[in-house]
């Protein structure tokens, strides 16, 4: 599906961990249950940013759930994007 194909979705303060969550489980390897999240925390544009550790106390990492589902992941210090998933949440 590409991004003009998309509806908007209403991904809130209330959804925002749902649309992280099943990101981070339908990727190649996830595993929320290894990472410790911050709260998140709302950008300007209307997008979701939310900080993580990995529970082993090694390695950080950020993500990014935008307003029409999709979920980016990043490094800790933002200089390597990981991958993204688009993510439909009922």
């Amino acid at each position: 599906m590409t991004n003009s194909n998309r509806r908007a979705s209403a991904v809130n303060r209330d959804n925002v961990m749902d649309y992280l969550t099943t990101g981070i489980n339908q990727s190649e390897g996830g595993d929320t249950s290894l990472i410790q999240f911050r709260e998140p925390e709302q950008q300007a544009d209307g997008s979701w940013r939310i900080g993580a550790n990995n529970k082993s106390g090694v390695g950080s990492h950020t993500f990014f759930v935008r307003q029409d589902g999709t979920v980016e992941f990043w490094n800790g210090i933002m200089t390597d994007k990981e991958g993204e998933e688009y993510v439909e949440v009922q």
